[in-house]
This record gives structure tokens, C-alpha cells and sequence, in this order.
């Protein structure tokens, strides 16, 4: 128990552009709670399903891919995404997955948002991860992007509306279009409804 607790206070690292980058060693309860809320809507409605979902803590092994090509500064990159759904089983190994999620979501923190709007955004875009979404804990926002083409599209921008800022739109004369958008689809479920309010839920 001693050393599996020793290995457990070792400092969490990617390899991102061929550079050790630490995790933020204490996400923030808001940060936790939306990671969790996404991973809880994919475990219920995957149950049964030949894709899985993993939470923070499993590796995309770039340096075990050998079917795409990267920058040498690159071939040894280790990408750890708060959320991944994978739908290939032939890809997931003991030691991460060796292989393209489906889906990848990232929860922002101060200190990795960076990472996550460029470095790790290039990572998955030219690994082929179909949809990327980049979740704001702060903002209350989810961007969802469609890899179309080879390259990331914006496909929307959803917010979590306060009830002061839905009834300020609705006041609001110079608004033309008032629709209030509160759940959508994933481009890899047809049946898979994400309500946003469920993202966000029990933030403090």
C-alpha cells in the first residue's frame, strides 16, 4: 500500500510539442463537478454500447501510433483529456489508448487553457478525433468542434442562461431571433441528447 501511494503523489504530466507539461495538481470543484456531469451522461447512455467513456487519468499514446504522421517533436507526445469516448476496443491498452478517441473533452483550467485551445487542439485535430469539445466551467459554455475535412469546424457555441439573462433577452427588442438553446446532439450518436443545464449541474 506504501508504494502504491508514493506512486500516487508523483505530480501528473503530458508530453505536449515534445515538452513535459504538468496538470494543475488540484482542479477546482467546478472543474471537477462538469468533468464528472459529462462523464455521467456517456457511462448511462454507453451502457450495454461497445464504446466506453474514460475520466481524467488515461493517456492517448501518440508514441505508440504508427499510422499518422507528426513532427519529430511530436512522436512522443502524451495527451491526457479530461473526457474521452472511444468506440474501437482494439485500441484501448493496459497502458492508454493507442488510437484516435471519437470524442474529447476538455475541462478549461487557468492554467492548462492554453494547452487546450492550441497545442492539445492540434493534437486531436490531426490525430482524427471526430468532435472536440472545449468546456468553460466559468463561462458556462460548451464549444463543440466537427472535424470536417481534416480540420476542426466550430459547429456551436452553447451557454448555460442565468433565468436574469434569459429575461433580459426576452426584453430585449432588438433581438430578433429569442430561441433559447438548451441541449443538443454529439455528430457520433444520433440519440444522444447533452442538456447543457446537465453539464453545468450542482455548480458552486
Amino acid at each position: 500500500m506504501q508504494d502504491y501511494e508514493q506512486k500516487n503523489d508523483y505530480p501528473i504530466y503530458e508530453i505536449l510539442d515534445g515538452k513535459v507539461t504538468y496538470m494543475a495538481p488540484r482542479p477546482a470543484m467546478n472543474h471537477l463537478s462538469s468533468m464528472g456531469n459529462i462523464h455521467g451522461m456517456f457511462y448511462m447512455y454507453l451502457k450495454g454500447k461497445k464504446c466506453r467513456v474514460f475520466a481524467d487519468g488515461g493517456y492517448i499514446r501518440l508514441d505508440k501510433i504508427k499510422d499518422i504522421i507528426l513532427p519529430d517533436k511530436n512522436k512522443k507526445d502524451r495527451v491526457i483529456p479530461d473526457v474521452m469516448v472511444v468506440c474501437n476496443p482494439d485500441i484501448i491498452k493496459p497502458d492508454g489508448i493507442y488510437g484516435a478517441p471519437d470524442l474529447v473533452v476538455e475541462v478549461l483550467s487557468p492554467s492548462t487553457a492554453k494547452n487546450d485551445r492550441r497545442i492539445k487542439k492540434d493534437i486531436y485535430e490531426l490525430l482524427g478525433v471526430k468532435e472536440y469539445w472545449i468546456v468553460s466551467s466559468q463561462e458556462r459554455t460548451i464549444e463543440v468542434y466537427i472535424l470536417t475535412e481534416g480540420k476542426y469546424i466550430l459547429n456551436n457555441t452553447y451557454h448555460q442562461y442565468a433565468d436574469w439573462e434569459i429575461e433580459m433577452i426576452m426584453d430585449d427588442e432588438t433581438i430578433e431571433d429569442k430561441t433559447i438553446v438548451t441541449e443538443f446532439k454529439t455528430s457520433i450518436f444520433d440519440d444522444l441528447i447533452i442538456s447543457v443545464d446537465d453539464v453545468f449541474d450542482k455548480l458552486i
